[in-house]
């Protein structure tokens, strides 16, 4: 700070002896040396700006797509052939952060399988949809199967009970003809 009043007094100084008609003070070197400093000041200053304005520069945001629940909807209740199945679900098993997709659907309970492993765990047999009331096993859509599930979880489920679903898609079978799903939540509708 006081390096800048310096050379601001200087410099005060040296605009009131231009006016003078004496020319032994322009042939000094103090008149010389302010001016270098003041261009030091002036090339801070500048570079102080050109920080600021990158400081305000915003990036544009990236649009995400909504994941489509009805299309959803529509494949888990309808009849479509392996390979269209296998075709949309392998299209959307990951979300944009790279992780296994996680999907909310309506759906009821077709059968409820032991393990074969645990005596206290079972694999649920899924159809998208409503249940009818005629027959479990007539339903249009794509067979869903769980990953083992703890009996506690799903103590009360017989088939025909309608469920809300949320999972994550594993993967889609086209030999077995069903899509292997992780249940993170299922309560009775």
């Amino acid at each position: 700070m006081k390096k800048i009043y310096g050379i601001a007094v200087a410099m005060m100084l040296g605009l009131s002896m231009i006016g003078c008609e004496e020319t032994t003070i322009e042939d000094t070197a103090t008149i010389e040396e302010p001016k270098q400093k003041q261009e030091e000041t002036i090339q801070v200053e500048e570079k102080k700006e050109e920080v600021v304005k990158e400081e305000k520069v915003e990036e544009p945001e990236e649009k995400v797509e909504k994941f489509d629940q009805e299309k959803l909807n529509h494949y888990l209740t309808t009849s479509l052939t392996g390979e269209e199945y296998e075709a949309y679900f392998n299209e959307i098993k990951f979300d944009e952060t790279g992780y296994s997709r996680e999907i909310e659907f309506d759906g009821y309970v077709v059968d409820v399988i032991p393990s074969e492993k645990y005596s206290t765990r079972s694999e649920l047999a899924l159809a998208g949809g409503d249940y009818d009331g005629i027959d479990v096993n007539n339903y249009p859509g794509v067979t869903i199967l769980t990953r083992d599930i703890g009996n506690y979880k799903i103590a009360g489920l017989v088939p025909g009970t309608n469920v809300k679903i949320k999972a994550r898609i594993e993967k889609y079978d086209v030999d077995g003809g069903y899509l292997k799903i992780s249940i993170i939540e299922i309560e009775v509708r």
